[in-house]
């Protein structure tokens, strides 16, 4: 994934298609437009329901890419099919929460806390 902060490059595998998904601010109004979640709970909702809150965020991440490259954003996977393959199993969601939390500047790994 290609990391600036608040903007990611990202593809989601969805029955054996990829779909690019692009993370940056524009997905974050179209998914706090849409889904009505404030930018300032984002935090609080991957937290408590990251089963719902990240297919949510690559979809849009997703309906952002359709909309900067003049693609229908009908040539999309339904929201409940995209989210069935998004949370596959537990490593498959985990790999793509830990990709979306990298767009949000916030490193899973040990190596990057203070003090190590």
């Amino acid at each position: 994934m290609d990391k600036n902060k608040l903007r990611g490059f990202y593809e989601v595998d969805i029955n054996g298609k990829t779909y690019p998904t692009l993370l940056n601010l524009n997905a974050f109004r179209l998914l706090s437009e849409n889904e009505g979640i404030k930018l300032a709970e984002f935090d609080k909702q991957v937290a408590e329901d990251p089963l719902g809150f990240i297919p949510r965020v690559l979809y849009w991440g997703a309906v952002n890419w359709c909309q900067r490259t003049a693609k229908p954003t009908k040539s999309l996977p339904s929201f409940d099919l995209w989210a069935s393959f998004v949370c596959e199993d537990e490593e498959t969601l985990a790999g793509h929460a830990e990709s979306v939390a990298e767009v949000f500047g916030v490193s899973s790994s040990k190596e990057d806390e203070p003090g190590n």
